[in-house]
């Protein structure tokens, strides 16, 4: 599902540049001396379609839905936001504020009235809302958007379905492994590449740690964390779950891939004769792990980089475990699997039944321009260690969370389908593996049988 690279040829080769040097990735570039401010399109900064003043007359109101604007941490974004859009374009941008699952609910309803003009979501999300007839295609706008060559390659194609962008990336970041320097040290253990090596290293800190185990992962039955770690794993044996060739949609990992999952990372973590994680946190989420690990825990999770600066005051300890002793690293895979992990893109796109859609791109295009992600990275660094663009320079300072950039960039988005259904098969083969009750190839070949019965129901 790339996205029409003859494209991007076309609009580099027009002269549309990038507005700084490579900073996202690797040893970055320079950054403009007027970073944070906003351009005419002469400039070296912002968006492609707006103008020096403004037309005069009233500003048009566009309508926008969101979650990530709604933190009281991004007020000084929202400002500026609102701000550049009535100078650069005379809108007036109304930003409402929801929660990802409320905000669902309003636009499957409601959006085919035309409002709001502009949405925001997470990725699982855009499939539904596409399939819904809810997007408009972007195409014919980002021919002329002066970043967007500078986007990274997968969080476009994360956004792409039959050749055609649905929406633009606002954040994005990939799924590592965090680990205990100080505790692998102690052992002598070097950081675990495979299963196996987690397996080792993790039973025996387990047994000879005080109120520490070796490893934690969610298993909440529904909880988003449970299966975002999981598909994780998927991504690291096969290049995507569902797969969209000739016009139908098809499995793509084995029974046997499936099942070795459930083996390694539910079976024996939760369900061996001897348990590698504590069974009495069973069941739990994301709620447990992320503060837990910063409270000393656990000596390994799946995580992302978002853990750091949201958990710095978990504990007394959590800024020592967080900025000194902690290691990033690609979550090791089974027999078989690459480097990959779940990449987790949030994206802004224009309703298809939106009255002002021309107005909704000139404030998306402002939304999108690599002033607005650099006043986002200024506002909430915590949420900006992996910037989408390779105009905006990672926030991150410790050398040791370096390693998400990498993971971000290998990380695999998610295909175009309604999601529901394959979760609520995926968590129950989840549960009944990790409480013992299904042996995990048993599971693999029963949830292989089911995914595919799904699969055939997308081309319908």
């Amino acid at each position: 599902m790339s996205f029409d690279r003859e494209r991007r040829r076309y609009v580099k080769a027009a002269g549309i540049g990038l507005a700084a040097a490579l900073a996202g990735c690797s040893s970055g570039g320079k950054q403009p001396n007027n970073a944070g401010s906003t351009q005419t399109t002469s400039g070296q900064s912002g968006g492609s379609s707006t103008s020096k003043s403004a037309s005069s007359g009233s500003p048009t109101k566009v309508v926008y839905w969101s979650q990530v604007i709604t933190p009281k941490v991004v007020k000084p974004w929202n400002k500026w936001y609102k701000q550049q859009a009535k100078k650069q374009a005379n809108l007036n941008v109304e930003l409402d504020g929801f929660e990802y699952s409320n905000l669902r609910k309003k636009y499957l309803t409601g959006g085919r009235t035309g409002t709001p003009d502009m949405v925001e979501g997470v990725l699982s999300q855009l499939g539904e809302y596409q399939s819904a007839g809810l997007m408009q295609p972007l195409d014919s706008y980002v021919k002329n958007k002066k970043n967007f060559d500078a986007y990274y390659q997968n969080t476009l194609d994360a956004l792409t379905f039959k050749n055609k962008l649905y929406a633009l990336p606002v954040d994005a970041n990939g799924r590592g492994l965090l680990y205990r320097k100080d505790i692998l040290d102690k052992y002598g253990f070097d950081v675990p590449q495979t299963a196996n090596d987690l397996h080792d290293i993790a039973q025996t800190i387990t047994k000879n740690e005080d109120n520490m185990t070796g490893f934690q992962n969610c298993t909440k039955d529904g909880g988003p964390r449970t299966f975002q770690e999981w598909i994780s794993h998927v991504y690291q044996q096969a290049d995507a779950l569902y797969a969209h060739k000739n016009g139908s949609w098809t499995l793509v990992p084995s029974a046997d891939k499936l099942g070795q999952i459930f083996d390694n990372w539910y079976a024996k973590i939760w369900a061996g004769k001897k348990p590698i994680a504590d069974t009495s946190k069973l069941g739990t989420g994301w709620q447990v792990l992320d503060p837990g690990y910063a409270k000393g825990h656990f000596a390994m999770c799946p995580n992302g980089p978002w853990v750091r600066s949201a958990n710095q005051h978990s504990s007394k300890k959590a800024p020592e475990i967080l900025n000194k002793h902690t290691g990033v690293t690609d979550i090791p895979r089974g027999k078989g699997g690459k480097k990959s992990s779940y990449l987790e893109v949030e994206w802004t796109g224009i309703n298809a039944h939106s009255k002002k859609k021309d107005a909704a791109w000139k404030a998306t295009d402002i939304y999108t321009s690599t002033p607005s992600y650099k006043q986002f990275a200024k506002a909430d660094p915590g949420n900006w260690l992996t910037p989408v663009s390779k105009d905006v320079n990672s926030t991150i300072q410790n050398d040791s969370w370096k390693p998400f950039k990498g993971i971000f960039q290998r990380a695999t988005g998610m295909a175009f389908v309604n999601w529901g259904s394959t979760k609520r098969a995926v968590f129950k083969s989840i549960q009944r593996v990790a409480y013992g009750k299904s042996d995990p190839y048993k599971e693999g070949k029963s949830l292989h049988t089911k995914l595919k019965s799904i699969a055939s129901g997308f081309n319908s």
